[in-house]
């Protein structure tokens, strides 16, 4: 079956939130986490008296002279560092010898609630977890593969939604078989933009993965994550997308359906445990 084939039905679509600095002063890693993953704070202030709160910190907890601290939030977090310090102002200044002096800082930690999953079985040749409740639309090829394309999603041709297909790729790489996803990509959507393309391992087996946002032919800006593999003469194609606005926090879900995906042994029966 040909790549441009798979993205004209509408394969496509994702990263671990980076090191992020907010309102300068404290930052937090991640800034996205699933309920009760672990959060590392960080700061550079010194000063006579300094505060965190927010998160199991609650309304304060003095924190003077750490530079570090660690959460497991349970909701969106705002986490807050008070800094009270005092300067000497030079003699004629007009001002207090000693001036009391109080910044705060702020940094966001969203938290996404994972829903629950249900896993998708076809036949011997893969596997693959998807959102229950989600319909799964198989879709016919014309190289007859079975399962050689599916679609997972909450209704017909929605804006969020995980594909896998399933070719063969005797004479293709990885690299190659994205490659074909790449220069076909332009011909469905507007305004691509890569935003990271990384070569890995996956299964086993030499990857690359792309992530790009771009425009759909309904005018949707979509965020989307695109992992290419060959594994025992198939290539495989899994991918899912989002909403670009909602990019931040959905592809800690993404991420984890893509990332479910295991192939089939193609030279033998293949067993789900």
């Amino acid at each position: 079956m040909k790549v441009q084939t798979l993205l004209l039905l509408g394969l496509a679509s994702f990263l671990s939130a980076p090191l992020a600095l907010a309102d300068q002063g404290i930052v937090a890693t991640p800034t996205v986490v699933v309920k009760g993953q672990t959060v590392k704070l960080e700061w550079y202030i010194t000063g006579d008296k300094v505060v965190l709160s927010g998160g199991r910190f609650g309304k304060g907890v003095v924190v003077t002279g750490k530079t570090q601290a660690i959460d497991r939030p349970l909701q969106t977090t705002r986490y807050v560092l008070d800094d009270y310090y005092h300067v000497n102002n030079p003699l004629g200044s007009g001002k207090p010898a000693v001036q009391r002096l109080h910044t705060r800082y702020s940094v966001v930690v969203k938290v996404f609630t994972m829903p629950p999953l249900a896993v998708y079985h076809a036949g011997k040749d893969w596997t693959v977890d998807y959102v229950k409740g989600w319909k799964a639309y198989p879709i016919k090829t014309p190289d007859g593969i079975p399962h050689g394309l599916v679609f997972f999603q909450p209704e017909e041709d929605s804006l969020e939604r995980l594909g896998v297909a399933m070719l063969s790729a005797s004479n293709k790489t990885a690299e190659t078989l994205m490659e074909d996803v790449e220069a076909d990509i332009p011909q469905h959507y507007k305004d691509v933009k890569t935003i990271s393309r990384d070569s890995i391992t996956f299964c086993g087996e030499p990857a690359v993965r792309l992530v790009f946002e771009a425009t759909d032919p309904a005018g949707r800006r979509i965020e989307s994550i695109v992992l290419a593999f060959v594994h025992d003469g198939m290539g495989y194609v899994v991918s899912g997308r989002t909403s670009d606005s909602e990019f931040d926090v959905r592809h800690l879900l993404l991420d984890k359906l893509v990332e479910s995906f295991k192939p089939g042994d193609q030279r033998t029966a293949y067993s789900i445990k």
